[in-house]
């Protein structure tokens, strides 16, 4: 009771004082304003020396204050509450949560009340037999015979991730097989399961695709397509934790590009490239035991700061 009465004050004020278009809150009270105007249960009503009004039929609520409480909800299910949601901070960056991403959020957090389901996606082939599938690709040799295979350092990480996360995190391996298996399939495998969490499961199945660079650079970087989605707050996150795990190595940014893999999923992904395989001082941080470790943990730091978002 004491919920419902501090929520009626706050979305009361905010209904009469008038909220900014720039305030997060104006375009989820939008929404959530257009979802009551079309329920069944909404009923015109008045109150002697007022003007007639809208209220909800389930809890008797004026609607157009309702909307306005951020920490309202629909007493039956049609949208939730909206947490503060302030700027991720750590050490080195700080991830902006505006407006857009909040209502991005919002709108997540009410098509999948159940959370995330965290695709990861180990780039390029494996071990077969000791010999490396996507050779000549896809691999570096050093002059003191040292030879970096990508593909087999991506699974080595996400075999990390999966022994180190904690159970709370829903993970999938979408490509647990050490064939080099073609993008297209690797495509389709996302959008046919992620339709499946979907419908049993209430969960949004989101893509981290991993990946590590060659060409002569160093440090890491992210990709997403051209669209401006939630795909980018991923990204950032991804580079925020990275940057924490590894200061000293260099931050190449979030960067768009419509790259096969992460334009055809019919959900939101990003493509990290963690190190240059070509780079002595990048493999020497990356693909050593403790690297290995590291970055499995920034993937596991970017799935928990994820989650969080829906809480």
């Amino acid at each position: 009771m004491l919920k419902k009465i501090k929520d009626i004050i706050e979305g009361n004020y905010n209904h009469l004082v008038g909220l900014n278009k720039d305030d997060p809150l104006y375009n989820i009270s939008l929404r959530r304003l257009s979802i009551c105007l079309e329920c069944e249960h909404k009923t015109n009503s008045s109150i002697k020396l007022l003007k007639p009004y809208i209220k909800c039929g389930k809890c008797g609520c004026p609607l157009e204050s309702k909307v306005k409480a951020p920490m309202s909800s629909c007493p039956i299910g049609k949208w939730g509450a909206v947490p503060e949601i302030k700027n991720i901070n750590n050490k080195h960056k700080t991830v902006t949560m505006n407006a857009n991403r909040m209502e991005m959020i919002a709108t997540i957090k009410e098509n999948y009340p159940n959370g995330f389901v965290h695709m990861i996606i180990p780039g390029h082939g494996g071990m077969i037999n000791g010999k490396y599938v996507t050779a000549p690709k896809k691999m570096f040799e050093f002059d003191d015979g040292t030879t970096v295979y990508e593909g087999v350092e991506n699974r080595k990480i996400v075999k990390e991730v999966l022994a180190a996360a904690p159970n709370n995190i829903t993970i999938r391996n979408m490509v647990p097989e050490e064939e080099d298996i073609s993008l297209a399939y690797r495509i389709a495998r996302v959008n046919r399961l992620k339709k499946e969490y979907k419908k049993k499961e209430g969960k949004l199945a989101i893509v981290h695709e991993l990946h590590a660079n060659a060409g002569g650079g160093t440090g890491f970087e992210a990709y997403t397509t051209r669209k401006d989605n939630f795909s980018d707050l991923m990204a950032e996150i991804w580079l925020a934790e990275q940057e924490k795990m590894f200061p000293n190595q260099r931050n190449r940014e979030h960067k768009e590009k419509d790259f096969y893999v992460i334009r055809e999923i019919e959900t939101y992904g990003y493509l990290a490239e963690s190190y240059f395989f070509d780079s002595a001082a990048d493999v020497a941080l990356n693909c050593s035991r403790e690297g290995i470790i590291k970055n499995a943990q920034v993937l596991i730091n970017t799935m928990t700061v994820l989650d969080n978002l829906l809480v």
